[in-house]
């Protein structure tokens, strides 16, 4: 069977979340932050299908945006969001909803912290990285129904914790 290198980007808090050295990946420099290509061999049919759902993952992400921006919203990004950023203030823009998001991004990463270590690992790999649920179940060893499962439980509880 022929096989393929798969490359992900992932950021350095994901790299040690998987326990790897960043000195190991490749270093990428993109405009908003510094990311680590994870390369992992694999069959084929598993590289053709990833690329196939990444394609599909792109289309979806367009029309989104494209949707957004024929609607006026913001669009940014968690990690975007949580950065501090030096821009100007459209008077358009309602402040205090945007600190308000912040605030609940803050939130909501100070709750995942006290998720359990396996549940803690796996939403930061959900909310910081692209991955799929099939790359995760790769990655954690898990199959891909447990992973589906664990992400809603999850959202579930985070949500709970959230609107309290």
């Amino acid at each position: 069977m022929e096989k393929r290198m798969l490359e992900t980007l992932m950021t350095k808090e994901a790299v040690e979340d998987f326990g790897l050295d960043v000195n190991n990946l490749i270093k990428v420099r993109k405009r908003d932050q510094t990311y680590y290509v994870y390369q992992e061999e694999v069959s084929k049919k598993v590289y053709e299908e990833v690329n196939r759902e990444e394609r599909k993952y792109q289309k979806r992400r367009q029309r989104m945006f494209k949707t957004m921006a024929e609607k006026g919203e913001m669009i940014i990004s968690l990690e975007q969001s949580m950065e501090d950023t030096d821009f100007e203030i459209e008077s358009e823009i309602n402040v205090e909803e945007q600190a308000e998001k912040h605030l609940m991004l803050e939130a909501l990463a100070d709750e995942i912290e006290k998720l359990p270590k396996e549940d803690r690992k796996l939403m930061k790999l959900v909310f910081r990285t692209d991955l799929t649920q099939r790359q995760l179940a790769e990655i954690l060893d898990l199959s891909q129904g447990a992973i589906n499962g664990r992400i809603k439980k999850n959202i579930k509880i985070l949500k709970e914790k959230l609107i309290k």
